[in-house]
């Protein structure tokens, strides 16, 4: 009761300290750290492969199901998605965050502590394959430089057969979806593909 008549005999009093709640609660919103709200976008991983005069069904059969097969067994995948086409395959699987966590911020992979199928995963006995980099710009999932890291976590890989790309204006998810992916990282993955088969 004291508090009714305390508003109904001062109410510039009572306005003043509502002004002052609310002014304190926009105050502290606005020094919440931006991680409390993250833009998440979930991790991609795209695998191309290239085998020259094989039909869709070919690639189908030969490629795209070996390797949904093998890929699916990996911990941590959401969604596995593929496409065959004329002497191209594409196998997309999307990660839950749980997998980023691992490489990008408990470093597992560098340390030498990611395991998989009960093995420690060794980037540094990949020898003959190429291998291409590519990081947005404007990640949100890992900070630029942690996938090019990759290039000396590979170190039995010759340097003629590395290389790195940073495209600006995408986040993570950005790098393998949309416009940017279609008309300046394909044509540069393509490219890097058919120079490695030569």
């Amino acid at each position: 009761m004291n508090l009714i008549k305390l508003s109904v005999r001062r109410p510039v009093l009572v306005a003043m300290f509502m002004s002052a709640l609310v002014g304190l609660g926009i105050f502290c919103y606005l020094q919440l750290p931006m991680e409390l709200f993250p833009d998440v976008e979930f991790p991609v991983v795209t695998v191309v492969t290239r085998y020259e005069g094989a039909g869709p069904e070919e690639i189908e059969q030969l490629i795209t199901k070996e390797l949904e097969e093998e890929i699916s067994t990996v911990e941590g995948i959401k969604h596995l998605n593929s496409i065959s086409q004329q002497g191209l395959s594409l196998v997309m699987a999307e990660f839950y965050l749980e997998t980023v966590e691992k490489v990008f911020q408990t470093y597992d992979l560098p340390l030498g502590k990611l395991q998989y199928r009960g093995r420690t995963v060794n980037p540094a006995a990949i020898r003959r394959t190429a291998l291409m980099t590519v990081e947005g710009e404007r990640d949100d999932i890992c900070a630029v430089g942690q996938t090019v890291a990759a290039q000396d976590l590979c170190s039995s890989i010759r340097p003629y057969m590395k290389t790195h790309h940073i495209q600006t204006g995408v986040g993570h998810y950005g790098v393998f979806s949309g416009r940017r992916w279609n008309q300046q990282i394909y044509p540069r993955v393509r490219d890097m593909i058919h120079a490695s088969v030569r």
